[in-house]
């Protein structure tokens, strides 16, 4: 409500004071009894200070959340993996990613899953590491090369072959999948922008 002097004589001296009330408190609107809303009178909402900085006429934007980054089926490069299905039709394979090391790689990796087996490595200078049993899926470019082993009398040779000759070439040296491969060998996977540019059959004694 508007301010209202009320007068009253002093004892001392006659003089008239004048007492001021403010009838409109700090925080209360008009004569309304409700609280006041909004931001404080003839100040847009556009220039309240944002972390103690005032921006005239800016708009106040709330940030927007960042999206996680997604992580991909298999990174871009080469990894040894054993093949599961091959999708002709949707041009897509399914396959366990594991670790084919040589070296002292495969030393190391085989002392640790054979404790108290010396300072010997494995067979042949190679161990295969397959702790995940996750199961992925890639699609393949209409340009893939595929390069499968060709059998010279124990000393296989690589051949180029098809996408689309790949299953019969697959169950032709491997018939039986029960065990949900489909080869005895790991194959190597070119991976570029998410889809497998190359097949590479690897050899093992």
């Amino acid at each position: 409500m508007p301010g209202v002097i009320f007068r009253r004589q002093s004892l001392l001296g006659g003089l008239t004071v004048a007492v001021l009330v403010v009838g409109a408190l700090a925080g209360c609107g008009p004569d309304t009894g409700k609280p006041a809303t909004g931001s404080s009178a003839g100040t847009p909402a556009s220039d309240i200070a944002v972390s103690g900085t005032a921006v005239p006429g800016t708009p106040i934007a709330t940030p927007a959340s960042a999206s996680p980054a997604v992580s991909p089926v298999l990174a871009d490069g080469r990894s040894a993996v054993y093949l599961t299905t091959v999708d002709l039709p949707h041009r897509s394979i399914t396959f366990d990613l594991i670790e084919f090391l040589t070296g002292d790689a495969a030393k190391k990796a085989w002392q640790k899953a054979n404790p108290g087996g010396g300072d010997e490595g494995p067979d042949n200078d190679y161990f295969i590491v397959n702790d995940n049993p996750k199961l992925r899926t890639l699609p393949v470019a209409t340009n893939v090369a595929v390069s499968a082993l060709k059998d010279n009398g124990g000393n296989p040779d690589p051949m180029t072959i098809t996408f689309a000759a790949l299953p019969g070439y697959l169950a032709k040296a491997k018939p039986d999948t029960t065990d949900h491969k489909l080869s005895y060998n790991p194959w190597w996977f070119t991976v570029q922008g998410g889809q497998i540019v190359k097949i590479e059959e690897q050899f093992v004694p």
